[in-house]
């Protein structure tokens, strides 16, 4: 028989029983959720780890190659430079021995780079014509000749006339 005491000291022993599992459930889910906040805070501290990481690499490629696009940028007319590269381009047609003059100038803002279309009119001997046209094709900029129409004189003494239109990449102010 179980007396009086027993019955005392088995209903305490469950209750404290009880009381501890639930001490313990809630002392469970209290650290799981710490632990999942732990987690969510170093995975933001790692990606703004890694952002930083790639802002420093991204700062030295551009400090690494900036004597890199400093030479390249030499190749690319500036607003500034049109004048002088008309003057230059003159020049050779004058060194060539062909009479050519600028007949219109269209600028063009695009992507990367603005374009200037530039319209030649040209006149002189064949061959001097032909040379003139291989040093447009061969200029130190990045451009193109998108139009080019030339009436041979074909007879000796007869100049060749043409135009040609020629497109030059800009930096962008």
């Amino acid at each position: 028989m179980i007396t009086k005491h027993a019955k005392r000291m088995g209903i305490a022993a469950g209750t404290f029983f009880f009381l501890t599992l639930c001490l313990f459930v809630a002392a469970s889910v209290y650290v799981y959720v710490q632990g999942t906040t732990l987690r969510t805070k170093a995975q933001l501290v790692a990606d703004h780890a890694a952002q930083r990481q790639a802002q420093a690499q991204l700062n030295q490629a551009l400090t690494d190659s900036a004597d890199e696009r400093a030479a390249l940028g030499a190749y690319v007319l500036t607003e500034a430079e049109v004048i002088d590269f008309l003057a230059q381009v003159e020049s050779d047609a004058d060194r060539l021995g062909v009479t050519l003059a600028t007949d219109s100038l269209k600028p063009t803002t695009g992507k990367s780079f603005d374009t200037l279309l530039v319209q030649f009119s040209i006149t002189g001997d064949e061959s001097s014509v032909h040379a003139m046209i291989q040093a447009l094709e061969t200029l130190p900029y990045p451009s193109a000749i998108t139009r080019l129409s030339l009436t041979a004189g074909g007879a000796e003494g007869v100049e060749t006339t043409g135009s040609v239109d020629v497109v030059v990449s800009l930096q962008k102010p």
